[in-house]
This record gives C-alpha cells, sequence and structure tokens, in this order.
C-alpha cells in the first residue's frame, strides 16, 4: 500500500454504552468514555499533534475524535468509510473473539464484510484526508477491527494485525514512524 494511504496518528474509541435496542454502530459514550476520551486526548504528547482529524461517523468515535481535535485545536472530518467492519452480532464475547480472531487472520467469516472492501474503503479515506492537507500529520479515529484490517494492509509484511486487536484498549492511541514503518502505542 502507497505512503499516502498511512496516518500518522491511529486512534481505537472509547468504551461505548451498550444500548440492546440499538445497534453497535448507533452507541454512544457514556460519562467514563467520555471521560476516557478527553484523558485520552490531554495525554497525547504534542509531538504527535494532527493537522486534521479524520473520524467514523459512529457516534462514539465522533465523541472520541472531538477531544483530539479540541486539543491540537484543528478540525474532525468525519468519513463514513471509516466505519466499523460490518458484521452481524454475536452475544458471547468468546465467540466474539474467536471470530474475530479468524477474520483479522483471512478466513471468510460469513456475514461479515469482505476484509478487502474495509481496507479499500479506509485506504481511500486517508489518501483524501492526506490530500487536503499536503505535508501534515494526520490521525485517524475509528474501530478495532477496521484499523487493524488497514494497518495490516500499510505496514511491512508479518505485521499481526489480530495480536493488535487483542492489545487494544479503549480507547487506545497509536503512532505510525512513517519513514521506518513502525507501529508504536503513544505514551500517556
Amino acid at each position: 500500500m502507497a505512503p499516502e494511504a498511512l496516518a500518522d496518528l491511529y486512534v481505537r474509541h472509547a468504551m461505548a454504552l451498550r444500548d440492546a435496542d440499538r445497534p453497535p454502530r448507533e452507541w454512544e459514550l457514556g460519562p467514563a468514555g467520555r471521560a476516557a476520551a478527553r484523558e485520552l486526548a490531554a495525554q497525547l504528547p504534542r509531538a504527535v499533534a494532527t493537522a486534521l482529524v479524520l473520524s467514523s461517523t459512529e457516534p462514539k468515535a465522533l465523541a472520541t475524535a472531538a477531544p483530539i481535535a479540541e486539543r491540537f485545536g484543528v478540525a474532525v472530518v468525519a468519513d463514513e468509510r471509516l466505519a466499523e467492519a460490518h458484521r452481524p452480532w454475536v452475544g458471547s464475547p468468546n465467540d466474539y473473539r474467536s471470530m474475530a480472531h479468524r477474520y483479522l487472520a483471512g478466513f471468510a467469516t460469513p456475514g461479515w464484510e469482505d476484509g478487502t472492501a474495509v481496507v479499500d474503503r479506509m485506504a481511500a479515506a486517508v489518501r483524501e484526508a492526506r490530500a487536503s492537507v499536503p505535508g501534515q500529520r494526520i490521525a485517524v479515529v475509528g474501530h478495532g477491527l477496521s484499523l487493524c484490517l488497514h494497518l495490516a494492509s500499510v505496514l511491512p509484511e508479518g505485521f499481526d494485525p489480530g495480536g493488535l486487536w487483542a492489545r487494544l484498549s479503549f480507547p487506545d492511541a497509536w503512532t505510525v514512524d512513517r519513514a521506518d514503518l513502525v507501529l508504536s502505542r503513544c505514551r500517556r
């Protein structure tokens, strides 16, 4: 994948409130999630300041992106192409973890969005955002599965998307050294 499809900062959204009456793509952050998003933003090092924060349109991602954009004095650009990988509801956490690892390893998972489609839509969104602020840093705020698939497409062979997914917290922030293509968790 070309470097123009690579962001400088990747953020997984804060923990959303589960709402059995709404699909996960509509879940919002509760008080604890909003506080965690503000804390993450406040603790990001100035060295990761970006010219633009590109966010999934899902409420939990937008609410995580807002304090980051405010910290760096930049705009949030919402893009539906950064949505989580489309999949059916999997109720059991153990079943979900197992299916997610298979999905991230590239196995066909019935009912789940094709991983290549996720990679293509995310890469297009990042390329367009990067083109809108040439030569400047950008941040992407999104979701665990889609971020891991995207990163696997832009980082060197051998990157383990399932290993990263298993280590992600809510919220979480990672930087990419664009010269050496090395992913590092932000020190907070």
